[in-house]
């Protein structure tokens, strides 16, 4: 029976020593994988921050570019308007004189 008790003591005690070192061994595996989900989580954020700059960046250039295209438009819009008076004073003039000839 000693030697059976002293067998099993053992037993629990390799079995212990076991378990501890899978345990540690565990326990790293988690640090490190925590670790490396913290650094890819800090490289996404990275990447969505960097992606976010530049569709303001976008955002304000597109809006600049449609500023002075209204502003075209409108200087374009005065011009006609200023033509379709010339040709209405013109026409204006024209009836005039025929209408006295």
């Amino acid at each position: 029976a000693s030697v059976a008790e002293t067998s099993i003591s053992t037993a629990l005690v390799t079995e212990t020593s076991r378990a501890s070192v899978a345990e540690t061994s565990i326990s790293t595996a988690l640090v490190t994988e925590t670790s490396r989900a913290s650094v890819a989580e800090t490289s996404i954020s990275g990447a969505l921050q960097t992606e976010s700059s530049k569709a303001r960046a976008s955002e304000g250039s597109l809006a600049a570019s449609l500023g002075g295209l209204s502003g075209s438009v409108t200087a374009s819009n005065s011009q006609l308007n200023r033509s379709e008076i010339s040709i209405a004073t013109s026409l204006t003039e024209e009836l005039s004189r025929a209408v006295l000839s």
